[in-house]
């Protein structure tokens, strides 16, 4: 019977080989979580340490962020009986290029500083916008965030609270039309008023020959006349106030900026890969790519 259970677990960790590479990821799981169960129960040491790194393998190729954590335990177990058993080629195999756990980049505040770790450098930073932003991008990889969800005051970045904007919801609910005329119908007929009032004044200068009060009066006339065409535009229709979802962006696109740029400062390579996956715009992204072998901490562990 022992045996045979044993062969089951073998069909079961195969299984979950074949629907890995159909990319049928819930199959797979569940056949490498029977796998799990079975060499364990077993005692079945090296076949459960070749499915921990297989099924691992799996969960970094599905690519979804919540997979690391799961991903980087099997591995670390696997590696631990690989190197008890003197399993050299596994192990190897696991330490290599692709297979290790994901490591775990800072990116986090603590109190008025930010804690930054990146390949071996590690430096603080005061707290300011564009880091908060950063931080939020980064806590959730290869999403779209809508930059109006990304500048609101909120749930800490990463929280279960913290939802990405859907693509297709109205421009009313995110509450993206403009900010309305620059100048009411009252405000322009005041402005036009006082122009008529100044020109017939700068008339009344020249005929009069005080070429002094007719300048100043010439530069106040030019003054207001070019803020009614800024206001108005051409054919006199009104010209609309940028939109909250325009304004918000262009702050966060010069906060992370500005932020990168000191990142950058301290560390080159950092500075370079932010500057290389992080995208902005109306929708901002952080877009390291799938599967990479690694994950951003940006929360305590108080919060976590």
């Amino acid at each position: 019977m022992g045996q045979s259970g044993g062969c089951e677990g073998a069909v079961a960790r195969h299984l979950g080989q074949l629907a890995a590479t159909l990319e049928r990821w819930e199959e797979a799981a569940g056949h490498f979580e029977r796998a799990l169960e079975l060499h364990t129960r077993l005692g079945a040491r090296p076949l459960l340490a070749h499915t921990q790194h297989e099924y691992a393998a799996a969960l970094l190729e599905r690519g979804r962020h919540e997979d690391r954590e799961r991903a980087g335990a099997l591995l670390d177990a696997a590696l631990a009986t690989a190197e008890a058993l003197g399993m050299t080629v596994l192990a190897d195999r696991i330490r290599g290029a692709g297979g290790q756990r994901p490591r775990a980049w800072v990116f986090r505040r603590e109190g008025e500083y930010w804690t930054i770790a990146f390949e071996g450098s590690r430096f603080r930073l005061k707290d300011e916008r564009g880091l908060a932003y950063i931080a939020c991008l980064l806590a959730r990889p290869n999403e779209q965030i809508h930059v109006l969800e990304l500048t609101a005051a909120g749930p800490p970045a990463g929280s279960p609270r913290a939802r990405s904007v859907d693509a297709g919801v109205t421009s009313r609910r995110l509450g993206l039309g403009d900010a309305g005329e620059l100048l009411d119908a009252q405000a322009k007929a005041a402005y036009r008023s006082r122009l008529a009032d100044l020109q017939a004044e700068l008339d009344e200068a020249r005929d009069w020959g005080d070429p002094e009060r007719a300048e100043h009066l010439a530069v106040e006339i030019d003054a207001l006349t070019r803020e009614l065409i800024r206001a108005v535009g051409l054919r006199g229709r009104d010209r609309r106030a940028a939109s909250p979802a325009e304004r918000a962006r262009i702050s966060a696109t010069k906060a992370i900026k500005r932020a990168s740029t000191k990142i950058a400062a301290h560390d080159t390579r950092l500075g370079d890969h932010l500057r290389a996956t992080i995208r902005t715009g109306a929708f901002c992204s952080y877009a390291p790519g799938l599967g990479e072998a690694h994950t951003w901490e940006t929360r305590a562990a108080a919060e976590r």
